[in-house]
Formats: C-alpha cells, sequence, structure tokens
C-alpha cells in the first residue's frame, strides 16, 4: 500500500527541520564556547600585576603571570607565549609572504580542533584589525552545514592575499606550498600557539 502523499510531504518537513535544530545547537555550542572561553582570558589577564620587561631582539614585551603584551601605536597585543616558544616553527617558511593587508584563514569544520580553531579567530578577528590588517576566512569544505563561510584551500591563495590552512595531523608544523601556508597541529595546545605565531609575523616581531 503507497503511503499518502501529504504523509511523505510530512516526513520530509520533519528530517529537514531536525537537521535545522541540529545545525542551530552546533552554531550555539560553539558560540557559547568562544563566550566562555574569552571571559577566562579576560579575567587571567585583568588585574594582574605587570612583571619585567622582556626583550626579544629590538622588541620588549611586558611578562605577566600567564603570559606577555605588547604595545605598539597605542594598542595592546596579548600572548601566552614568548617569540622564543614559537620561532621554531617558522625557520623553513617565508613568512614575508604572510606580511600582507588581507589574509584568509581557512579551517576543517569537522576537526576535532574546532574549540582552540574558534578561539584563535576571535582573537585575531580582534587583533588584526588594529594593524590595518584585514582577516578573511573560509572552510576547506561544507560537510557539516554549519559555517555559512565560501570555501578556500591553498588553489586560492596568490601573492596579495595569502592563505594559512589550519589543519588537525599527527605532529605540529608549519609547511610552505607558495603563498599558502599549512599550519598542521596535534592538538589544542598548538592551535593557540599558532595564534600567537600568525600575530608576532603581523607585528613584525618575528
Amino acid at each position: 500500500m503507497k503511503k499518502p502523499k501529504y504523509k511523505k510531504n510530512f516526513e520530509v518537513y520533519h528530517k529537514e527541520e531536525k537537521k535545522k535544530k541540529i545545525r542551530k545547537e552546533l552554531v550555539w555550542t560553539i558560540i557559547v564556547t568562544v563566550i566562555m572561553v574569552s571571559s577566562v582570558i579576560t579575567f587571567v589577564w585583568i588585574g594582574e600585576d605587570e612583571g619585567p620587561s622582556l626583550t626579544y631582539k629590538e622588541y620588549n614585551l611586558i611578562s605577566k603571570d600567564n603570559g606577555f603584551f605588547y604595545k605598539q601605536d597605542g594598542n595592546e597585543f596579548t600572548f601566552r607565549f614568548f617569540p622564543t616558544e614559537v620561532e621554531e616553527y617558522v625557520k623553513d617558511v617565508n613568512t614575508s609572504k604572510l606580511k600582507k593587508q588581507m589574509l584568509y584563514i581557512t579551517f576543517d569544520p569537522s576537526s576535532k580542533l574546532i574549540q582552540s580553531t574558534e578561539v584563535l579567530r576571535f582573537e585575531l578577528s580582534n587583533d588584526l584589525p588594529k594593524i590595518d590588517v584585514y582577516l578573511g576566512q573560509g572552510i576547506t569544505d561544507n560537510r557539516t552545514g554549519v559555517y555559512n563561510l565560501p570555501i578556500i584551500d591553498c588553489a586560492d591563495a596568490s601573492a596579495d592575499v595569502p592563505v594559512i590552512k589550519l589543519v588537525e595531523g599527527n605532529e605540529t608544523k608549519i609547511t610552505q606550498e607558495g603563498n599558502c601556508f599549512i599550519f598542521e597541529a596535534k592538538n589544542d595546545y598548538d592551535i593557540i600557539r599558532f595564534k600567537d605565531l600568525i600575530l608576532y609575523i603581523l607585528l613584525g616581531i618575528l
């Protein structure tokens, strides 16, 4: 016996609504995570006493209990890692190709490192406008359907608009393919390390 047409339509509608609900739940989970993490970060930095000034090359960074901060043109930038803790990752790449007025960061939405990736995106989105760098954002695929972002990969990189591709891997390293920089991280800790590294590069410290 054939199912009534209205029943089929209802089943299709029900499945679509269920997908939409799942997508909304994922989006809100990500938003809440970002807010919680950024709140914790804010709490950590506020109210701490400044420590001694530490010099890296000709740059002076002020130490704090949980990291460092650097002032440039009236703006303050915070870091969890000192430049010597991240400089090894760029010894074999041409960082000058990243120092542009616009760059893209792209990532895999289904990565297990998505929470730290959200923190990286959030913090760089706040910091880069201070130094007149426009941050474009993309995803490597749209399988999850969560992000309304363009599909960006190494093929889209150019001399004027380089691409940083965040990938999950078995080791932490950076490789370069022309104007595309592949930042491979094995855990969330290293994604946050990459955030500091990117900011150090664009500030000219590295």
